[in-house]
């Protein structure tokens, strides 16, 4: 089932056909590789074996290739490719088609494409058509990497997709290897650092709880078109998909539909598993429901919206329980109706490292930006904004024992309650950022340095 690279660089498409007169092209199938870390081209190769009265053909042979979206009839993708001056040795040929340029870069969306192929060799009088071929999944896959290589932000570590995946697997609702993406993990049994392992997802709606393996990076066709669901639990510590160690989960979307006492999209056990250009989202929950939930856990977290909305009980975008995770780009929506309880990012005995995000908590009758429950979290260059809620904070600092540290650096804190509350076992630090709703209040230590309120007070060494 798993395969290992056949050619550097390239996607490996093998038919079988047969036409009538006197041509059989004949071959077999394989999936190829994929690389995250080399630029790939924007096409794939395709390979065959020419055969003429049943003896292969050594010859010099012009190809026409066309895409189309049923095996007859149908509507063409693209254009008509041709490829000239091909040399067919002992039957035996390859070819590279552009599927951008020609076919469009839509054709591989992740329904189902046939291949139409005419050939026409040095003597013959004419091109003979050979009919049409399905193709399997790999130009799919060939181009989810070609998106999320384009999607890299400047700045962010690229090291990150600088692996060659030597074992690729397509879960498909038709076509790919596994229509399940929990069974294509479960096939795997040789992952390792040296043998890793792509499952690529194609567009669809997959309900099943998805339990990651080390080792094994899950990658969808897009956050728009590849979604993972299931629904609530009895128990919090589980969720629609559960992270693992040494594993990237990417381009897609997970989604809990609840219908429990809690309802949780990522759940991190005890792991640091990445989580990238990617949307969880808990949607009207009757139960407690949390976005992304990491438990002793140190996970990367990028470029991420985590959404979490209640029908009355408590939503949180992120919660962190003895966790360190970082945090960077992430968009995080904590909502609720009338009695809900909301918090953006909630941090318990943590040490997050936010960067670069927007942290959002409203409606209900409590709402927090970000509440840090004997937590020392770093915030920088965020949005925190508590709204619509009958209390609202920016930041809740709770501690009645030790010293915990807050730090605060050119961010917007806004929240009609208190922009900042700080209890007696906290220190909090802020640093060139904007104060906006109501005072710094509690206990502890607050150093403001260089901060302004909502009307652009300038506050040099105090708060506002």
């Amino acid at each position: 089932m798993f395969r290992k690279k056949v050619l550097s660089h390239l996607l490996v498409v093998v038919v079988t056909l047969v036409f009538a007169v006197s041509l059989n092209f004949v071959g077999s199938q394989a999936k190829g590789w994929l690389s995250a870390g080399t630029p790939l081209s924007t096409g794939f190769n395709y390979q065959g074996q020419l055969k003429k009265n049943g003896s292969p053909v050594t010859s010099t042979c012009d190809f026409i290739f066309s895409l189309w979206d049923a095996d007859s009839g149908g509507q063409q993708l693209g254009v008509e490719q041709y490829v000239n001056g091909v040399s067919v040795s002992n039957g035996m040929f390859s070819v590279q088609l552009n599927e951008y340029e020609e076919f469009g870069g839509e054709a591989f969306n992740g329904d189902a494409r046939w291949l139409e192929i005419s050939v026409q060799c040095v003597g013959d009088s004419g091109f003979t058509d050979l009919g049409r071929q399905a193709l399997s999944a790999t130009p799919f896959a060939h181009y989810a990497v070609l998106a999320e290589n384009a999607r890299l932000l400047d700045g962010w570590d690229s090291s990150a997709f600088q692996q060659k995946y030597d074992n690729v697997i397509v879960v498909a609702k038709s076509g790919g290897d596994f229509t399940s993406i929990q069974a294509a993990l479960d096939s795997i049994t040789t992952a390792s650092d040296t043998n890793r392992f792509l499952v690529w997802v194609a567009p669809g709606v997959y309900q099943e709880r998805v339990t990651m393996k080390p080792y094994v990076d899950i990658q969808g066709a897009g956050e728009l078109t590849t979604k993972i669901t299931y629904s609530g639990s009895a128990s919090k510590e589980t969720g629609t998909v559960i992270g693992a160690n040494d594993a990237e989960l990417r381009f897609l979307t997970v989604e809990n539909s609840g219908g429990d006492a809690y309802a949780v999209a990522i759940f991190i056990d005890t792991a640091s598993t990445r989580l990238t250009n990617l949307t969880a989202s808990v949607i009207n929950s009757p139960g407690d429901a949390f976005a992304i939930y990491n438990h002793n856990a140190m996970p990367l977290i990028k470029d991420v919206t985590a959404s979490a909305s209640v029908g009355g009980g408590t939503s949180i975008g992120i919660l962190n329980d003895y966790s360190a995770p970082y945090l960077d780009h992430i968009i995080v929506q904590a909502y609720g109706t009338t009695g809900s309880s909301n918090v953006g990012i909630y941090n318990i005995n943590s040490t997050p490292n936010i960067a670069y995000s927007s942290l959002n908590a409203y409606g209900g009758v409590l709402c927090m930006g970000v509440y840090n429950y004997y937590s020392s979290p770093v915030i920088r260059h965020s949005s925190v904004k508590a709204s619509g809620c009958t209390s609202t904070y920016g930041v809740r600092n709770f501690a009645l024992s030790s010293t915990y540290f807050v730090k605060v650096q050119q961010s917007n804190i806004q929240a009609e309650t208190n922009t900042i509350y700080n209890d007696i076992g906290f220190v909090a630090y802020v640093g060139s950022s904007i104060l906006e709703g109501g005072a710094v209040t509690g206990g502890g230590t607050v150093v403001c340095a260089g901060t302004v309120d909502e009307n652009y007070t300038f506050y040099s060494n105090t708060c506002p």
